[in-house]
Order: C-alpha cells, then sequence, then structure tokens
C-alpha cells in the first residue's frame, strides 16, 4: 500500500517524524510505520527494542499524546506501528502547528492556521460575536434584499419571514447568547467595514497593464452582491446588438450567471481576517477575479473542476446566502459556471490556486463586426447586422491590421503587441485562415503572413 491521507512510512526513527505524528493528530489520524519504505516493503530496524520503550516516552514529553506503539516481524525483519487517533485539541511540535492532508505534512501558518485552531475550539471565524451592536444599528434595506430574495427563491415561506428581524436573525443562528455574531455584522450592517476591515470590493477596468477607471463597492454583503453585478453589466461590460426579426438581443462578452455565481462564491468563502478586499479586473476579453481564500488542504484547480462536497470556511455566511437563493449548498457552484460558460461559448474558466488566494479567469467572447460594409441597423458601436455571414471579430481585425503592415511579426510579438496571451492569438489567426482571410507563406520560421 502506497502512502496517503492516513498512512506514512518510515525507514528509520528520527525525532522530526513527530511532525508526522501531530499532522495526523491534527487531522483525521493515521498510522506511521518505522522501518519500512516508501513502497511500504519492510527493511528492518536495529534495536527495535529500544525504540519501542523511547517512541512512547518522546511522544508523550514533546506532544503530550499516548498513542499505541507496537512491534511486528516480517520474515525476520522488525517494525514498529504507530496508531495515531485524531485529536480534540490542537498539537504542536517545537511550537509549530502541522497537518495531514493527502500524503503530504502541511505547516500551518497565517490565515490557515486561525481558521484551523477556531475549528480545533467547535468555533468558526464567523460564527464569533461581537460587542457593542445591535439588531437596531442593522440596515434594513439588507434585510429587505434578503426577506425578497428568500420568498423568490422558495427557500422559505412567507410565513417564515413574516417576523421581526431579531426573530429572522435568530432562525438564521445569527445570534448566540444575545449577541450578534460577525456573519450577522457582514450580512446585514451597511458598514461592516467598522469591524472587519477588507469587506468590500475592488473593480477596475484594464487596458493591458493600466486601470483606466475603477469604483470601490461598499456596504453588507447583500448590498454588494446586488450592486457589484449590476455595476459590472452596466458600466464595466459593453453588450453588442443583434436582430432576431424585431426582437433586439444583447451579447455580452461573459456570461452573467457565471459572473454572478463566480462572485457570490467569493463572498461566502473569503478569509475575511485577511483584510483583503475581493478585486474584480475587467479587461475587453478577459474577466479576472481574486479573493483570500483557505482552501482544504490538498486541493487543486482540478479538484475544483471536479465534483466535491461544499465545505465553506465561513458556513454562517455560507448559510444566509442559501436561504436567499444566492447560492446552492452541495458544492455546484464551479459547475454552474462551467455550464453557463458552455452555453455561452466561451472557453471553461481557469484557476490559481495558491495557499491563501485563489485566481479565477474568464475569457469572453470576442466582438464581431461586419466587414461588407453593410448598413448597421442599430447606432451601437458594438452593434451587428444579422444578415451578414461574413464576420470578423475587432480582434481579429487587429491582427489583419498588424500583420498587413509587417507580415513577418511571430504570434510572441502580436501577443505582446496587442496585449494579449498568445492563447488567444493562436485562436484568433486560426479563425482567420478559416475565412480565407490570412494564409502562410513559406515555413513558419522563415515564411511570412499574406493577408487577402
Amino acid at each position: 500500500m502506497t502512502e496517503n491521507q492516513n498512512i506514512e512510512y518510515k525507514q528509520s526513527w528520527r525525532d522530526e517524524n513527530m511532525k508526522s505524528i501531530a499532522a495526523f493528530a491534527n487531522a483525521s489520524g493515521g498510522t506511521i510505520y518505522i522501518g519500512k519504505d516508501d513502497n511500504g516493503k519492510t527493511v528492518g530496524l536495529a534495536k527495535a527494542d529500544k525504540l519501542l520503550e523511547d517512541i512512547p516516552n518522546k511522544i508523550r514529553n514533546m506532544l503530550a499524546l499516548t498513542l499505541d506503539v507496537d512491534i511486528f516481524n516480517d520474515a525476520g525483519l522488525e517494525y514498529i506501528k504507530i496508531d495515531v487517533n485524531p485529536s480534540s485539541v490542537p498539537i504542536s511540535y517545537g511550537g509549530k502547528y502541522y497537518y495531514r492532508s493527502g500524503a503530504t505534512t502541511h505547516t500551518l501558518s497565517g490565515a490557515s492556521l486561525m481558521d484551523f485552531l477556531l475549528r480545533k475550539s467547535g468555533a468558526t471565524w464567523d460564527d464569533t460575536t461581537i460587542e457593542e451592536v445591535s439588531v437596531s444599528d442593522l440596515d434594513k434595506t439588507s434585510f429587505e434584499i434578503f426577506r425578497r430574495n428568500a420568498l423568490s427563491s422558495g427557500r422559505m415561506s412567507e410565513t417564515d419571514l413574516r417576523i421581526d428581524d431579531t426573530e429572522l436573525l435568530e432562525k438564521l443562528e445569527l445570534i448566540k447568547e444575545g449577541k450578534l455574531t460577525r456573519a450577522a455584522i457582514l450580512l446585514f450592517h451597511h458598514n461592516p467595514e467598522k469591524w472587519v476591515s477588507g469587506a468590500f470590493t475592488k473593480i477596475g477596468f484594464f487596458e493591458g497593464a493600466e486601470v483606466r477607471y475603477m469604483d470601490e463597492v461598499y456596504g453588507s454583503l447583500f448590498e454588494q452582491a446586488e450592486k457589484v453585478i449590476d455595476l459590472i453589466f452596466t458600466k464595466y461590460m459593453k453588450a453588442w446588438i443583434t436582430y432576431k426579426k424585431e426582437t433586439r438581443v444583447e451579447t455580452y462578452p461573459f456570461p452573467r450567471d457565471a459572473v454572478r455565481e463566480a462572485y457570490y462564491n467569493c463572498l461566502v468563502h473569503k478569509s475575511y481576517f485577511s483584510w483583503n478586499p475581493i478585486q474584480i479586473r475587467v479587461y475587453e476579453e478577459q474577466f479576472i477575479i481574486a479573493n483570500s481564500c483557505i482552501m482544504p488542504y490538498g486541493w487543486t484547480s482540478e479538484t475544483l473542476m471536479n465534483s466535491h462536497v461544499s465545505r465553506p470556511i465561513n458556513p454562517q455566511i455560507a448559510k444566509a446566502f442559501y436561504r436567499a437563493g444566492f447560492i446552492e449548498s452541495w458544492g455546484r457552484g464551479i459547475k454552474k459556471i462551467c455550464d453557463a460558460c458552455v452555453a455561452h461559448g466561451i472557453p471553461l474558466p481557469e484557476y490559481s490556486v495558491h495557499p491563501e488566494d485563489i485566481l479565477m479567469t474568464l475569457t469572453g467572447l470576442e466582438v464581431p463586426v461586419n466587414i461588407n460594409g453593410g448598413k448597421e441597423k442599430d447606432q451601437s458601436p458594438l452593434s451587428v447586422t444579422p444578415e451578414v455571414t461574413d464576420e470578423v471579430t475587432i480582434g481579429e481585425i487587429s491582427v489583419l491590421e498588424l500583420l498587413r503592415k509587417d507580415g513577418c511579426l511571430t504570434m510572441p510579438k502580436l501577443a505582446d503587441m496587442l496585449s494579449v496571451s498568445r492563447k488567444t492569438i493562436a485562436v484568433r489567426i486560426k479563425g482567420l485562415k478559416e475565412k480565407g482571410l490570412l494564409e502562410r507563406e513559406g515555413s513558419d520560421r522563415a515564411g511570412r503572413w499574406i493577408v487577402k
């Protein structure tokens, strides 16, 4: 059996093996075998009887744990087995805390350590209380937003909602021993920044590395949930217009459902003790959202894209957002984002996962324009004529213009000149070749592009 979440092999005993024991105790427990190689093959131990006496004493003195330590014989070779049960309290070794995830032992620090210590104490960050703030200090508009959406989603009935604000908070478990929790402040106070720095959202429109304009959106999480999405689609994105018979159709480069789901996930999963706001960068062809959060240990971008359980860092906030109908509770948020991208005809989202933050990137549709000189039905600069069948995008035109001036430009050079990725340039060139507007003359290295 190979090493995994609950099994580790060591060929010899060293005191640094205490890190692995502490990591198992802080996680779900496990077994450590001393005298086996990485593949689980017994290699034997010298002075195994002496180690059988020393190891339990060292574990007890260094970690304050009493564990089962046994000796076994495999074809004349002796090895030791240490069974580690999960601990109800945090276990440190040398002043540091370790945690087992997959086949790896991690050192906890920063936000990860704070979250771990809270959970070991039976609490979460959003469930702790705040002094000197009462229900009367909360924002009526935020309660109206919650009630309206909870009723519309069917997650709560009219009878459930026909109660005063205090009773509603109690029903949502946002009051403990007569005090409001941090979740209550974030969800319903008009200025949660007074208690939680960084509890706002920054939005910027970028051209290359330059920010052209930006906004900071403050208020309760329910207020931000409504304001930010509306702001993105009214100020930061432009729709182009087509007609189906007499019906006007507006198409945005990014699907609204995907943007909304991604942003709501950030509000729910954000590490609010990081002091960093949610940051949204909007480009003509990209939408990037960055959030400070703690991923479950061992999770990668592949984990996110596959089926996974819902493990919110802020369960009280997540519960309120679920009741309001803003999110699901089955870990389906990213699948919904992917489904929206597929339906919109854009690539699936790309995730960059780091120990204490995550970044999601959407690549949007390119705006189609009429290349036949036809008259537009709508005077919007981003409108198109539905009868046109031979269309190129604005991005493709920018490539044509550069290659018309210099047919020897390479893809990396084009990407640098237009401030886009090489992948985007490759897609544009492929589209132009398929439309018969561009062809390659000569070899890949010594040839040149011919604009037709």
